[in-house]
Formats: structure tokens, sequence, C-alpha cells
């Protein structure tokens, strides 16, 4: 073929001039266009299997190295490879770019498309990452469908924040197991509060524990570890912990009950009973217990306690016996019985804890204690928000798991999500029934408290929804963006009243619009083990990730355990 194309070149020497050969030119034109012909075939066919296997437009690009190699045997072969390769990403870029135009499912299947990176040093980076965990301030969850890797904000030195919702049977106890083992291969401690007892989850939790020289600590209805959520704080602080998760029908209620909480709290430390627990707060909910207490007390606010208790109205006493009996059905239930100090040596102080980096586990069995474990878990969320005034300038980073969160204390969570991020605490929420969130405060018709949780949060893992209104939430969460829609007329223009410009578009109109990144119906389609990450504010798109199973980054990971460790000052 090289001689054949020499033949064509007329060399002309001086005073020695050689005739034209036409019919060696007509020959080598054929076979030209022969290859020419042959290459845009080629091209036609890469393209159709770049889009059969699910390929980016710029796949047949890494076909050009293999046309280098045959450049000295063949330049015309090598040229003609070369020019399919290049055509064939044009026509699979076209086709690409109208899929993206189309939008909805097609340009989902667009998205996944693996491209040149991904083919290229896709396997080599997704196992960097399996057993990395976490790298420049991200964790890794998975890949999407076209092979990269995605990856979320990491709570290294501010805490983050994170929304895990998702459907029974979705993965979601995976996600939070990843999280947990994250941070507890990066020396932080870990605080879960699972209403309903996850054994799998627990389980993990033991597992990383172990695995990072951690101390696992649980806490159960009937277990040998007691916790006394009201043991640290000033009287003001206890006060709002004794009442966390309560509903009042009127503000007034709530501000006697404050009141009278307060005051006694101020009497029971003067007189030596402190630190205050559950048992001897309901103790002296009883006015008259509390003018009997009043007498052991000199001075001053003996006597302005006693005054107050005085004054206290037939209707007050009343209701304050109410809050007297709601705050005893948890101190007389069996989950009071753990939370009435015993002793030194298994009481769990949550302060401690989170500044030696242990793995505090909370079993509350919402399906036995259901009223009780709501209490319970608000006092626990309370305990933690008072405890980031603590936190404050200290080198203590945590992570705060809390499942079924909604079901728990929604406005305490509001609170924590508020005040963690300066404190060093990362906080990951999940929930199955995202309709739990759509709650409204007293005298609030509208789901206030639903909007306000969700604006601090940083990023959002969703799993398979099963309710309309969550998937329709998580779509708007997601965004939209710029798309075509084509209408088709009804009465199309005759064929010899259109122009070039109407090819293949015959009755068709198209007008700018914005389509969901992320139909709502997409959420309700995922499989096991997928979710679609959402950060609002970062810089990652709304990508559906395979989440990665945990037995395979546990392969890996073991040693790189040990030397993120070691390498934890360096990146802090």
């Amino acid at each position: 073929m090289a001689k054949s194309l020499e033949q064509l070149v007329i060399a002309t020497r001086p005073g020695e001039p050689k005739a034209l050969d036409l019919d060696s030119l007509t020959d080598r034109g054929m076979e030209l266009a022969l290859i020419a012909l042959a290459a845009m075939v080629a091209a036609a066919l890469i393209a159709s299997l770049v889009q059969l296997f699910n390929l980016a437009w710029s796949a047949p690009l890494l076909g050009l190295p293999a046309a280098l190699v045959v450049l000295a045997l063949s330049p015309v072969i090598s040229i003609a490879a070369a020019g399919a390769f290049v055509l064939a990403a044009l026509i699979a870029g076209r086709w690409q770019r109208a899929e993206a135009q189309r939008g909805g499912v097609e340009a989902e299947r667009g998205r996944a498309r693996r491209g040149l990176r991904a083919l290229t040093f896709g396997a080599r980076e997704r196992r960097r990452w399996r057993t990395a965990w976490v790298r420049d301030g991200r964790l890794a969850l998975g890949e999407t469908r076209g092979g990269q890797v995605t990856t979320v904000p990491f709570g290294w030195r501010d805490g983050v924040r994170a929304f895990i919702p998702g459907a029974p049977g979705s993965g979601k106890t995976v996600d939070l197991a990843l999280h947990a083992r994250a941070y507890i291969a990066h020396g932080q401690g870990v605080v879960a509060i699972d209403p309903k007892g996850d054994e799998a989850l627990r389980a993990e939790l033991e597992s990383a524990a172990g695995q990072g020289g951690r101390r696992f600590v649980e806490w159960t209805p009937t277990g040998l570890t007691t916790y006394n959520p009201l043991a640290r704080g000033n009287p003001s602080e206890i006060t709002d912990k004794a009442l966390a998760g309560e509903d009042w029908s009127e503000p007034h209620y709530l501000r006697q009950a404050q009141r009278y909480i307060n005051a006694e709290l101020q009497a029971m430390r003067a007189a030596g009973e402190w630190p205050a627990s559950l048992r001897s707060l309901v103790h002296y909910l009883d006015p008259e217990r509390l003018d009997a207490l009043c007498d052991r007390l000199d001075g001053e606010l003996g006597e302005r306690t006693a005054a107050y208790v005085d004054s206290l109205s037939q209707r007050q006493r009343a209701d304050l016996g109410g809050v007297r009996d709601r705050l005893a059905v948890l101190a007389e239930s069996e989950l009071g019985v753990q939370l009435n100090p015993r002793g030194e040596d298994h009481q769990l102080d949550l302060l401690a804890a989170l500044s030696a980096g242990d793995v505090v586990y909370f079993c509350l069995d919402s399906d036995r204690y259901a009223l009780a474990s709501q209490m319970l878990g608000a006092a626990i969320i309370s305990d933690l928000v008072s405890l980031t005034g603590e936190l404050q300038g200290r080198p203590v980073r945590a992570l705060v798991l809390i499942d079924e969160f909604a079901a728990v204390a929604a406005e305490e969570v509001s609170r924590l999500l508020s005040r963690s991020r300066s404190a060093g605490l990362s906080v990951v929420l999940a929930t199955q029934a995202f309709a739990d969130l759509s709650i409204a405060r007293a005298g609030d018709g509208t789901d206030s408290l639903r909007r306000q949780v969700l604006s601090h949060i940083d990023y959002v893992v969703a799993h398979r929804q099963s309710e309309p209104e969550a998937a329709e939430l998580l779509g708007q969460m997601a965004g939209t963006k710029p798309a075509w829609a084509v209408a088709i007329s009804a009465n199309p223009k005759p064929f010899w009243e259109r122009s070039a410009f109407d090819f293949g578009r015959e009755g068709q109109t198209r007008r700018r619009t914005r389509e969901f990144v992320r139909h709502p119906d997409e959420f309700k389609r995922l499989r096991r083990g997928e979710a679609i990450v959402i950060e609002p504010a970062g810089r990652e798109a709304a990508d559906l990730v395979r989440i990665w199973p945990l037995a395979q980054r546990l392969s890996g990971s073991s040693a790189n355990a040990t030397a993120a460790l070691a390498t934890r000052g360096q990146d802090l």
C-alpha cells in the first residue's frame, strides 16, 4: 500500500518529465475510497459498541496509541484507523449529546457511562479508595455506574452533618456501619443511639472498636452499665434535659415546670443531694417534700424557695403533679433502673467516653418500652447538646449516630445539629419513615421543623424510598438543570415547505425548560445497596452510587487502619 502511494507522486527530474498514468491513478483512488469507506463503517460500528457497552464518547480515543503502533508498517492503514477512532468518538458524542437533551432515563444512562479516566485509572483508583477509607478530607462511599468513586465530606476539624433515609432492607445499616468504621479507624470516638436495637449495627460497632483498639461500652435496659443523663450541667441545663422531648399544649405550662424544677435543683445542690438523678428529681417534684428540704437550708436560698413553694396555687400544684407523672414514667420503668447510679465501676460518662475515643452504643429497645425509650433518647441527645459547650476548644473529635431520630426527639436533634460543627462533633441521622419529619411545632401549622433539620445537612445518602412524598422532597433537594422540551405538532408543515434544518425533526418544536437532576421516581427504583448521594453545597453531583460492601473494604483495610492512625496528625 505504501508503494502504491509512492506511485501516485509524480516525481519530475530536471530534463526528464514523466507521463501521468491515469489508470494507475484511478486504481489508487479506488483503493483510497474503499479504505475511507471501511474506516467510516468501522467508526459507525465502534460508536455502536460504545453505546452498547455503556461507554462515554471519549472511549474510542483509547485506540489512537494502537493506530500509531502500525504507522511504520503501513502509514495508510494507521491513518485510516486513527480516523476511524476519532470519527467514532464524534459520532458517539453526537448521540450522547442528543440523549442529554432528551432528558429523563436517557440522560441518566448518559451520565452513567464510563469515560477515559474510569477506563484507564478507574480500577486502581477504586482499589486505593476501598482500602484508604478517607483521603483529602473526603470519605469514599462507593462508585457510580460509570466507575467513578463518590466521596462525601469527612469530619477532620469541624463536624459534618449527614442524613441517610431508606426503606427497610435498602442498605441503610451498611452506611451507618461504614461511617462508624471510618471514624473509629481515624481515632475518633462514636456514640450510637439505636431505638430499635439493630443487632447487625451493634456487631459492626463492637468489631470496629476491637480492631481499632477502642473500648466498647454498651447500655441496654438489662445490662450492667448505668447512665445518668442529669449528672452534668448546672440547674438550668439539667432542667432542659429533664423536659426534653415533652410536648406542651400551652407555653405557660412549660415555663411553670421550668421554674419549679430549676428552684428544686438549686435547693438539692445546696443541700448536698448532688449530682441530681431522675429519681431524686421526681421525688422533690412534690411541693411538700421540697418544702421539707428547704427547712434544711440556711440563708436566702432556703427562704426564697420556701416562699415560692408556699405561693403555689392548687391549680399550679395539680399541673406540677402532671409533670411529676410524666417523668415518673421513665424513672419507674425498667429503663429507670439503669439510669440510677449504683457506683463508679459501671457508670457511663459521655464526656469522658468521647475524650477517650470510646465506642458507646445505646440500645433503647423502643419495641418494648415505647414511651420511656423516647424520653430517654431525648435526654441523651440533650446531654450531647450540653456537652458541645464543654467540647469547644478541645482537640476532641467524635461521631454521633442516631437511627430513627425522628421517633426520638426531632427538636433536640435540631439543636444538636446547630451546635455540633464548632464542637467537632459529626452527626449522622438515619430514618426509615421520612414522613416522621413532617411534624409541626406547637402552634405552627407548617413542617418548619423538617425544613430546619434538613437545612443543617451537609450531604444526603438516599436509599430506596417507598413514600411518594419522600421521593418528591429528595428530588427537590437534588435540584434541577436546564433541558429541552420537545413538542410534536399535530399539523406539521408540508414537505415542500420544510428547510434543510427540519430534516429528521418534522413537526417538532423545542423549548428550553428545567428538569429534575434526579427524578423522584429514581428514588423509588433503587436496588439494595444503591443510593443517590446529594451534596447541596458541595462540588459533587447527585450521583447514583453502588455502596461498597463492608466485606470488600475490610479485606484490605486492616493494615491501613494502623497507618491512618500514624498519619492522623499530619492530616489534621
